[in-house]
Parts: structure tokens; C-alpha cells; sequence
């Protein structure tokens, strides 16, 4: 049973040691591409497209030309900024595996006080060798 538990543990500290990596690799590829430049870009490109005629059934045009020029608005606002934030890509990078850290520290601390819980709960329902026949057992 303790082996199980230790199994257990052991996927999901694998699972959480991938999340961190992809969540690393994520927060330093996008600091990169916000200072790049690329996703102003971008989203200026797309605040510019057209409104589909569906659209009207969901939201009135009008509110989403008014979303179209707030993000517009939003990016020439942040434009300068956005330089700034390549800056913060190894702070995140190091906050992600500071958090993974600590994540893994707790699993560590539920897998030791999980294998004790077992331990007690085995020691409690295992049979006692001898006492069910009535023989005693040298001590």
C-alpha cells in the first residue's frame, strides 16, 4: 500500500514538475514576444477586422466597435511599456520554479505524513501473529 502512495506521489510531482516547465517556458516566451513588439502588432491588425453580420445576434455592433477602439486605445496606451516587460521575463521564469519549490515541499510533506497515516492504519488491522490460535508468542 505504501508503495502505491509513494507511486502516486511520484506521478504527481512529475505532472507538477511539467506544469512549472511549461509554465516557464510560456511566461518567457510571451515577455519576448510583448516586447518585441509583435503582439501590438497583432492586436492592432485585429481590432481592424471587419465585424461579422452573426455577431449582431450575441452583441450589439455598436458595443463591439466600442470594444474595438478601446483595445486600440489600450495598446497605444501600453505601446511604450511593453519594452519594459522583457525585463520581468526572468523574474516570472524564477517566480514560476520558486512557486514549483514550494509546491514541491508541500507534496513531500502530504507524501510523509500519507506514508505515516499508512503505517498507523497497517500496524492497527494487521493480524497479530499467534493470538488468533491461542498461542503465545515469545517476546
Amino acid at each position: 500500500m505504501k508503495m502505491l502512495w509513494w507511486a502516486g506521489l511520484v506521478f504527481v510531482a512529475v505532472s507538477w514538475t511539467g506544469v512549472a516547465w511549461v509554465t516557464a517556458s510560456l511566461a518567457q516566451w510571451g515577455a519576448q514576444t510583448l516586447a518585441s513588439g509583435a503582439a501590438v502588432e497583432a492586436g492592432r491588425a485585429a481590432a481592424q477586422w471587419p465585424v461579422p453580420p452573426w455577431v449582431s445576434l450575441w452583441a450589439d455592433p455598436a458595443w463591439v466597435a466600442a470594444a474595438q477602439d478601446a483595445v486600440r486605445w489600450g495598446l497605444d496606451a501600453l505601446a511604450h511599456l511593453l519594452p519594459a516587460v522583457a525585463a520581468a521575463g526572468p523574474w516570472l521564469v524564477a517566480a514560476v520554479w520558486g512557486l514549483w519549490g514550494a509546491g514541491m515541499i508541500g507534496w513531500l510533506l502530504i507524501g510523509v505524513l500519507g506514508h505515516l497515516a499508512l503505517r498507523r492504519w497497517t500496524a492497527r488491522t494487521a493480524p497479530t501473529a499467534g493470538l488468533a490460535s491461542g498461542v503465545s508468542v515469545p517476546r
